[in-house]
C-alpha cells in the first residue's frame, strides 16, 4: 500500500469514528422551588399530599388517614383545612343516591355532615379554617358546567368546626368563600348568584346573614 493510500485510509477511519461517536449529554440542574403552592396548609411538612387510594381510604404520603373506606363507603376526594389539622372528605356511602360530606379528625371517627339520601354539591374551607361550607341537594339537579348542579333544590350550610354548630345560609348550592373570608357566594335556588355577609357571625348573636343578589336570570 502506498503512503498516499495509507494516509487516505486513516483519514476515512477518523471521519467514520467521529460521526459514530455519541453526542455528549448536556445536563442542567432542575431548580428546586422553595415557595409553597397557593392556599397550602401551613401545618403540614413540605411535600405531604392527600389522596384517595383506590377510591376507598384517604392516605397522606405512605400513611393511611382513614381505614373504614371498604366498610363504610369509599372516599372520593378530600381537602385539608388551612392549618392541616382537619380534613373535609367527600364519600360514597352505600345505599345513598349521592356523595356525602364527612369531617375527619386524627384519632377520631369521621363525622357525617350531610344527611342521608342527599347529594353533596360543592364544599370549601374558610381562609381561617373556622368554617366549612357545603351545598346539600335535597332533590332534582342535573350535571352542569363547573361541577355544579342545574335545577337542584337544596341548602348551603356553614359548619363551625370549633363549636360544632351547623347554620343554613340560604337555599342554593355550590358555595365559595371570598379570599378574605368575610362573604360567602353561592348559586341561589332562584338562579341568581347570592353573596352572604358573614361578618355578623363575629358577634356570636346573628343567625340570619344579610344576603345580596349579585346576578339574576334577568341579567343574563
Amino acid at each position: 500500500m502506498s503512503r498516499r493510500s495509507a494516509t487516505g485510509l486513516a483519514l476515512l477511519l477518523f471521519i467514520v469514528a467521529a460521526c459514530s461517536a455519541p453526542s455528549p449529554q448536556v445536563t442542567r440542574p432542575t431548580p428546586v422551588s422553595t415557595t409553597p403552592p397557593d392556599h397550602a396548609p401551613t401545618g403540614l411538612s413540605s411535600g405531604k399530599v392527600l389522596f384517595s387510594k383506590g377510591g376507598l381510604d384517604l392516605w397522606t404520603a405512605a400513611l393511611p388517614i382513614t381505614t373504614d373506606g371498604a366498610a363504610g363507603g369509599g372516599y372520593l376526594g378530600a381537602k385539608w383545612s388551612p392549618d392541616g389539622t382537619l380534613i373535609a372528605a367527600e364519600r360514597a356511602v352505600p345505599g345513598d343516591g349521592g356523595s356525602s360530606l364527612f369531617l375527619v379528625r386524627s384519632g377520631a371517627a369521621p363525622v357525617r355532615l350531610t344527611k342521608p339520601d342527599t347529594f353533596l354539591d360543592g364544599y370549601a374551607w374558610s381562609p381561617d379554617g373556622r368554617y366549612l361550607t357545603y351545598g346539600e341537594v335535597i332533590s332534582g339537579g342535573t350535571a352542569a358546567a363547573g361541577g355544579s348542579l342545574a335545577g337542584a333544590i337544596g341548602d348551603v350550610h356553614l359548619y363551625d368546626v370549633t363549636a360544632a354548630v351547623n347554620l343554613i345560609v340560604g337555599p342554593g348550592t355550590h358555595p365559595a368563600f371570598t379570599s378574605d373570608g368575610t362573604h360567602l357566594g353561592y348559586a341561589h335556588v332562584t338562579g341568581a348568584i347570592a353573596l352572604a355577609d358573614l361578618r355578623p357571625l363575629a358577634s356570636g348573636t346573628s343567625q340570619e346573614l344579610p344576603t345580596q343578589m349579585l346576578v339574576t336570570l334577568a341579567d343574563l
